[in-house]
């Protein structure tokens, strides 16, 4: 490259400088934020002279902000995009897992069956044995009204109706244990 050519490569590396994302934006959010109100306390204090330079670092830290900010933002839509996806393979695979439960099961219903009609307690084979085993007993209830009490459970579940003690609550009432709760702050991504 010429000595022109250098000359002319660097003003326009300059004049590109504020359009280029800031090395500030690897700073912490914070810390960006922090800098940046301490610019603009001290804006209104300084010389004419340096005002033209306070203001350009303004203008740095708010386009490393905004950066920040976005790469933020880029990174909470990547982690709910992953959780979506993470929740369909979820689906599938319990889906896949039910079609290969019901086929065992009808493999398992169908080996009884023929080893049933044909009396057979056992099957060997090179790896493995199959046998024929007696169900397990389990009572079945056929009515549950004719059963006598003492063989019956009863359970009582209490719980309170939280959207009438909120609206209670939000309309001044005092009622005995309960209390209107805030949650933890939550940050939105729009």
């Amino acid at each position: 490259m010429n000595q022109a050519a250098l000359a002319l490569s660097g003003e326009l590396a300059e004049q590109l400088r504020p359009q280029l994302v800031p090395t500030r934006c690897a700073a912490p959010l914070y810390e960006i934020a922090d800098h940046l109100t301490a610019l603009l306390d001290t804006a209104d204090m300084c010389s004419d002279d340096q005002r033209g330079e306070i203001e350009a670092e303004i203008m740095e830290y708010v386009s490393a902000q905004v950066s920040k900010v976005d790469a933020i933002g880029r990174a909470l839509t990547f982690f709910e995009d992953q959780q979506e996806a993470a929740a369909k393979e979820v689906k599938r695979l319990q889906t896949r897992k039910g079609v290969y439960a019901r086929a065992e099961e009808r493999l398992r219903q169908y080996l009884a069956y023929v080893m049933e009609t044909r009396e057979l307690a056992k099957l060997k084979g090179t790896t493995g044995t199959l046998s024929l085993r007696a169900g397990s007993e389990s009572v079945e209830i056929t009515d549950l009204e004719a059963v006598p009490p003492q063989f019956k459970i009863t359970t009582i579940e209490v719980s309170a109706d939280k959207t009438a003690l909120k609206a209670a609550l939000k309309g001044g009432e005092v009622v005995a244990g309960a209390k209107l709760a805030t949650g933890n702050p939550f940050v939105q991504w729009r």
